[in-house]
């Protein structure tokens, strides 16, 4: 019998459960990679089916959007899902919306918490961050060749001291005061992306982002949105069915496919 406690992932045990799904079909599973992202682009570059999932329990080199450094410890989450839709690229904020909607049911159902949506990627339970979604896609013009979909999550890790900024990080031990089985936790988020991306590949983006819209706390709420070295405020009106976050500046609907975004009190 394993020790619960011991506290780690068993790649035969997650293969036996995930059997007969398109996001899980292939488990590449290291102790340490420099980061799920990049050993995911590698695969994919080489040919590598969508649904393969690559896990680690410790990156040495992890980033999440805009290259951003990520501390990802051991006792977390961390992993990337190859994906390849025949979608479009404007599509593409569809799958942050994919993997967050997966990770918040996860939550909810399965440790009963209060987890809550914050546009574009992030997912908060109370006012604590605890887990990021980052996207990367390679795609022509007109095309997707393969979405890479990274998920790091903090559930028995213990966190780093984080920089200056308007969020903390919190693990999902640290918040519930218990151990959380991240193996169970694991195959719980990789069936709910299973189904929405079947439903994705059924019938397109439209019902995700419609999810999506009616759980983000973002909307309705004053925000200040940042696009690199400029920014402007004003109130979320909504998400148009492209994904793209409407903002009431009052003087008009400014549309918002990528940047960061503040909830202002």
């Amino acid at each position: 019998m394993l020790d619960s406690a011991a506290d780690i992932l068993l790649p035969f045990y997650l293969r036996s459960r995930l059997e007969g799904r398109t996001i899980g079909r292939n488990l590449v599973y290291r102790d340490m990679m420099v980061s799920t992202q990049t050993v995911g682009r590698k695969l994919a570059d080489g040919g590598e089916k969508e649904g393969a999932v690559v896990l680690a329990e410790a990156q040495s080199a992890s980033y999440g959007r805009l290259g951003r450094p990520w501390v990802s410890a051991r006792g977390g989450l961390w992993f990337t899902v190859i994906l390849r839709p025949d979608l479009p690229p404007a599509s593409l904020q569809a799958f942050n919306y994919m993997a967050s909607l997966s990770v918040y049911s996860t939550l909810r159902a399965d440790l009963g918490v209060d987890a809550w949506l914050k546009w574009p990627n992030d997912v908060f339970v109370r006012g604590d961050k605890v887990c990021g979604i980052i996207s990367e896609a390679a795609a022509t013009s007109d095309s997707i060749r393969y979405v890479l979909l990274g998920v790091g999550l903090n559930v028995n890790n213990e966190m780093a001291e984080v920089g200056p900024g308007p969020y903390r990080a919190a693990s999902m031990a640290a918040l519930l005061g218990r151990f959380v089985d991240r193996n169970e936790l694991l195959v719980s988020i990789l069936t709910e992306m299973d189904s929405r991306y079947a439903g994705i590949k059924r019938e397109g983006i439209t019902r995700v982002v419609r999810e999506y819209s009616s759980r983000c706390a973002t909307l309705g709420r004053r925000v200040k949105v940042i696009l690199g070295d400029r920014s402007f405020e004003g109130v979320v009106a909504g998400i148009n069915d492209e994904g793209a976050l409407e903002v009431d500046t009052g003087k008009g609907i400014t549309r918002v496919y990528a940047g960061d975004v503040v909830h202002l009190r």
